[in-house]
């Protein structure tokens, strides 16, 4: 009886089903100006993680100073085809440790909770944090430049749309 539930909690450990850490489920949400992506992200505790590309999603970073081209089999230049939808993967430890990492930095700027860059054209981000002990701290922020913790987190999984295998 006992090495059977040995094995069932190691199995359980194993899928992901118990989560590490203090924090329950990462949420971000961007609003680009013009033609720079929207789109949110909902990392859980247990490294899946959710992509949903509203618009102005492409394949590769984009700027949105241009109509966006890539290269088709044949080598010739074509309009980059934009990604639409909901998709889903899991992160490694290191990139879930990393991101871990950076929210829990972010102390201050939790207490603070809003950033206003004095711009009116300006992307628009909403972090919003689940703690396992139901706690919720959010974090708006107008332009995307609150702090340069912010700025790295933001930098980070913005990165994560191109670097991952979505599904």
């Amino acid at each position: 009886m006992k090495k059977t539930i040995i094995i069932l909690l190691t199995l359980l450990a194993s899928n992901g089903s118990f989560c590490q850490g203090k924090i329950q489920k990462i949420e971000l949400s961007v609003e680009g100006h013009a033609r720079a992506a929207d789109y949110e992200m909902t990392l859980e505790c247990n490294r899946a993680i959710t992509f949903n590309a509203i618009s102005d999603n492409y394949g590769f970073p984009y700027t949105g100073e241009t109509i966006p081209f890539s290269k088709n089999e044949k080598g010739k230049m074509v309009p980059a085809l934009e990604r639409k939808g909901i998709f889903k993967t899991k992160v490694s430890k290191k990139v879930y440790g990393q991101i871990n990492g950076l929210v829990l930095a972010l102390k201050d700027e939790f207490a603070t909770g809003q950033f206003i860059e004095n711009n009116i054209h300006a992307s628009v981000a909403q972090l919003k944090i689940t703690f396992k002990s139901g706690e919720v701290s959010t974090i708006n922020d107008t332009g995307m430049k609150g702090s340069d913790k912010l700025i790295e987190l933001y930098a980070l999984m913005d990165s994560l749309r191109f670097t991952q295998n979505w599904k």
